[in-house]
């Protein structure tokens, strides 16, 4: 599975059902979609903001 995060969106990537539990663990997550991009962008590349199982 793959997430890709840029200044427009989240694109995610995957098998059906890798995609559907990271959207649902997304949809979990405290922070607004906004705010989790926003937080994304600014985290260098090796840093993981969130954990997807």
């Amino acid at each position: 599975m793959k997430i890709d995060v840029d200044s427009h969106g989240l694109r995610v990537t995957g098998k059906a059902w890798q995609v559907r539990a990271c959207l649902r663990s997304l949809a979990t997550h405290p922070l607004t979609l906004k705010e989790y991009l926003n937080r994304r962008l600014k985290t260098p590349k090796n840093r993981t903001l969130m954990r997807v199982r």
